[in-house]
């Protein structure tokens, strides 16, 4: 997305969680806007300095963590209601003559 936006930059993956972005257009500013829009970015540093997501996004990654964790505990309840549900017993059926 940035690419489109007429950034050049090159990402290269340090550890599984970091990366490092180089570029020489002198946008660093924009770069670090983006990546810190990122739902999954944690912090941002550059020349010696952390920049932190805003609390707007620190909310919705919070929102989201909280509905994700909501859903597994329903699935977790609703199979635990599935298996302890007695199987239904067969129904003989009825015929008359």
């Amino acid at each position: 997305m940035m690419k489109t936006d007429g950034i050049q930059l090159a990402a290269y993956t340090i550890d599984k969680n970091q990366m490092l972005f180089t570029q020489d257009d002198g946008r660093c500013m924009e770069v670090k806007d983006f990546v810190l829009a990122q739902p999954e970015v944690e912090k941002f540093r550059w020349k010696d300095r952390d920049w932190l997501p805003e609390p707007q996004h620190i909310a919705r990654r919070e929102r989201q963590a909280s509905a994700a964790k909501k859903a597994k505990r329903a699935a977790k309840k609703a199979a635990k209601k599935a298996a302890k549900k007695p199987a239904a017993p067969k129904r003989r059926k009825r015929v008359e003559l």
